[in-house]
């Protein structure tokens, strides 16, 4: 009885491997085979989502590829409270993870030949948060709450829309599994990997706050799979930043 029971069990996780890569394919392959035009529909849905000035933004998918390697975020120069606006981040790997402001801005952002979107995160209040303003980081939520997003997702992948979205808005793995650590982030609220860890600044003691959060697998090296990069900074004195390094 107990053989039975354990290869019954054996049977339904191997189907539901099977299952879930034959899902994934899919979404893959859709997002693959998506024009500029297609993509640009909805991450321009996705800004329209919601009913306040966003505050931050995350990286997306374009299929697009560059010669150049250099890592190179240019931050956009109209999100309110962040004095980071319009300056450029070089990213190098070699040794070490390392940011640093540089010039002169460049008009896309570039890691190791991949181009990505700026999307700008879709922020609004609710009753349960007491009227609080908030980032809505959820792509479901997205799907949820605009039509005319859904019409543009099912235009690219008609059985898996709102998988799609996530694997378009979670760059950090190829998989459609919505997981926070697995966004780049421009500003907002970081995605810890461990508990909270924002360090004060060395002149105010006041928390600093995220310019960048960067997923491991996007910066090339095997070293950096399970690890998370977080570049933060002091809103009152905007020179004074730290970067830090998670691991799952």
């Amino acid at each position: 009885m107990l053989v039975a029971v354990l290869g019954g069990a054996v049977v339904a996780l191997v189907g539901a491997l099977a299952w879930f890569n034959l899902k994934r394919q899919v979404v893959v392959k859709a997002a693959a085979r998506a024009s500029i035009e297609q993509l640009e529909r909805i991450y321009q849905a996705v800004e329209r989502v919601g009913n306040e000035t966003s505050t931050a933004g995350i990286l997306a998918r374009t299929n697009q590829k560059v010669e150049q390697r250099d890592c190179l975020i240019p931050l956009p120069a109209d999100v309110p409270d962040f004095p980071w606006g319009g300056r450029c981040v070089r990213i190098d790997v070699v040794p070490e993870v390392q940011f640093h402001f540089v010039m002169p801005t460049v008009d896309r952002i570039t890691l190791l030949g991949n181009v990505y979107r700026y999307v700008r995160v879709p922020r609004g209040r609710s009753e349960r948060a007491a009227g609080v303003a908030r980032n809505w980081y959820s792509p479901a939520r997205y799907v949820r709450a605009s039509a005319p997003l859904l019409a543009a997702l099912v235009e690219v992948c008609p059985r898996y829309p709102k998988h799609l979205l996530e694997y378009l808005l979670c760059v950090g793995r190829e998989s459609f599994e919505f997981e926070k650590v697995d966004q780049a982030r421009v500003g907002g609220t970081p995605a810890w990997v461990q508990r909270p860890g924002a360090p004060g600044c060395g002149t105010c003691g006041k928390p600093m706050q995220l310019i960048l959060q960067i997923p491991g697998p996007l910066l090339g090296s095997a070293a950096f799979r399970s690890a998370t990069f977080y570049f933060l900074g002091c809103g009152a004195h905007p020179e004074k930043t730290r970067s830090l390094r998670q691991v799952d």
